[in-house]
């Protein structure tokens, strides 16, 4: 008798002499590849302590994710559902610890009558202490992952007869739309849109079997909205104008806008390709080497692919991107299959929601929620195929072949002298980063200027990496820039100059270099060219102040008042 897979009555579909094994190779290898990635994270950040803590909420992530799938491989389509029945429960207590932490009364809402709504609540609710309060956009982004997947719970109760099981699944999710309707996050909200808009498409689609025109209508209709989405995305990313629409970001009091996070966020991954700058190090990394700011500006960079790569490398993102592609593919399979295609539906609309809602915000990653990040993914992986007709020695052919072609495939990436170069600055930008934020505190500190002054501070091994860099390729970017800013700190003018004007060459688009060469071009009396090139980046932070006040401490005091007039203040 040959097992159905996806049919709980009979059993683990798997025997003694089986071929279907535990684990398939490649969600094993692409786990650990990114598992990987983040250790190397945690060596890269410049605070341990914070690093491994979310190398923790990394690992639990994955662990739940391949649990899941195991489950699913076996045959195990009960504990499934029981696993969707977790999300609808776990979305709700989510949505309680919300309701009754979240300070409504100290964030402005987007919404009046939600804030109204909130403000009310919170007026009425019991006053219950707790260490912190859960932030609006964590709390929708969480939500709109979890509620698609506590479908799959409901959908499982109701089809074993589960009533009370069914009925408990449904109020979950009730309350959890009812709550996440109440964050007020946008992100979330036009996720889970997305994530409902492929799931009706998939509902839909296999009534249309008899109707080939239709059904040929309908798959256009749904491609051309993916292809829609994804050129507005690229349009309102890459245009100053349209970028407004995406909304500005409160950062104390001010305000700055995604797409101009978004490029800030690419030039720290230049800086950091092969590493990333470490787990949880994006704020004050971000401040000081991309903003020029003493204290930290926001804590991420509102994009959750851009995220990873800045925290855990290019490798990092590429892994990660590798789960999405392997989890969507088990998960067509089985729609293709027709077997629990009841499940892949809500599964396909937490999976989207995922994508959608990360193109504009990060959310779960940089929070302790991050492993809920993993679920749609695990439970992608469980509804597809088992392997049955892999056996053990072709899974481990497989897994080799794969590990030698990314072997050689860093290898001749690294033979290259523009790539040997990256490597060699991404390993100065480390240890710069190590040298100096490990030892930075304001305000005992009073900028990060005054480190690179400091004879306490050895960033010899940073410089080497540097000019190795610049040996191997004298336009590699990140060397001229990093060498730049420290010289122009230790008040090295024409060094300095040399430097930046080297590192804008190649990257005029840089903000960061466009600022620092004012500052070289104020002090040297190029009011002209300090004035062009200040006021062609964003200086509203309060950071020119700061940098004006740090060549008065310095005794720059001519320099000072040049950079004061070349500012316009």
């Amino acid at each position: 008798m040959s097992h159905q897979y996806g049919d709980p009555t009979l059993g683990d579909g798997v025997g003694p002499h089986s071929p279907v094994t535990l684990f398939r190779p490649l969600p094993l290898l692409i786990s650990g590849g990114l598992i990987i990635s983040a250790l190397i994270g945690v060596w890269a950040a410049y605070d341990r302590e914070q690093a491994w803590m979310r190398f923790s909420l990394i690992s639990i992530g994955v662990a739940l994710m391949l649990g899941i799938a195991w489950m699913g491989w076996r045959g195990r389509m009960d504990i499934l559902g029981i696993f969707g029945l977790l999300c609808a429960l776990l979305g709700a207590a989510i949505g309680a610890y919300f309701l009754l932490t979240f300070d409504w009364a100290g964030n402005q809402g987007k919404f009046a009558p939600i804030q109204a709504a909130g403000l009310w609540l919170q007026v009425h609710r019991p006053a219950i202490p707790v260490p912190e309060d859960i932030n609006a956009n964590v709390a929708g982004s969480s939500l709109a992952i979890l509620l698609p997947l506590g479908a799959v719970g409901l959908f499982w109760g109701w089809s074993r007869d589960k009533r009370t099981v069914a009925i408990i699944a449904a109020l979950s999710l009730l309350f959890g739309f009812l709550i996440l309707f109440l964050t007020q996050s946008r992100a979330a909200w036009l996720g889970l849109a997305a994530g409902l808009a492929v799931a009706l498409y998939l509902a839909v689609r296999p009534g249309l079997e008899n109707f080939p025109r239709r059904r040929l209508l309908l798959d256009l209709v749904a491609l051309a909205g993916g292809l829609l989405v994804l050129v507005l995305f690229w349009l309102v990313a890459s245009s100053p104008t349209l970028a407004e629409s995406l909304g500005s970001i409160g950062v104390g009091v001010s305000l700055t806008n995604r797409a101009e996070l978004w490029r800030d966020g690419m030039n720290l991954v230049a800086d950091y390709p092969f590493t990333g700058s470490g787990l949880g190090s994006t704020m004050m990394v971000y401040s000081t080497y991309g903003r020029l700011l003493h204290v930290g500006f926001i804590t991420h960079m509102h994009n959750l692919f851009l995220q990873i790569t800045i925290e855990q490398g290019i490798p990092g993102l590429l892994f990660f991107l590798l789960l999405l592609v392997l989890a969507w593919w088990s998960l067509l399979s089985a729609y293709r299959s027709g077997e629990n295609r009841c499940f892949c539906v809500p599964v396909a609309a937490s999976l989207v929601a995922l994508v959608v809602q990360g193109l504009v915000d990060v959310g779960i990653y940089a929070s302790y929620a991050l492993p809920v990040l993993f679920l749609p993914i695990g439970f992608a992986l469980a509804l597809g195929q088992p392997p049955r007709v892999l056996r053990r020695s072709k899974n481990v052919t497989l897994a080799l072949t794969s590990v030698s072609i990314i072997v050689v495939a860093m290898c001749v990436v690294l033979i290259v002298p523009s790539s040997q170069a990256a490597l060699q600055a991404n390993l100065g930008a480390v240890a710069q980063t190590q040298r100096e934020l490990s030892a930075y505190s304001w305000p005992e500190w009073p900028i990060q200027d005054a480190l690179r002054r400091s004879p306490d501070i050895d960033l010899s091994a940073a410089i080497a990496r540097y000019k190795a860099a610049l040996d191997r390729d004298p336009k590699n970017a990140t060397g001229n820039r990093r060498l730049g800013q420290i010289e122009l700190s230790r008040g090295r003018y024409e060094a300095a100059r040399w430097y930046l004007e080297a590192a804008y060459a190649t990257s005029p688009r840089q903000s960061v270099t466009r600022h620092l060469l004012g500052e070289v071009y104020a002090i040297d009396g190029d009011l002209d060219l300090a004035t062009s090139f200040l006021r062609s980046v964003d200086i509203g932070h309060g950071q020119f102040q700061t940098r004006v006040w740090w060549y008065e401490t310095v005794g720059e005091t001519e320099g000072a008042q040049r950079l004061r007039e070349a500012g316009g203040f």
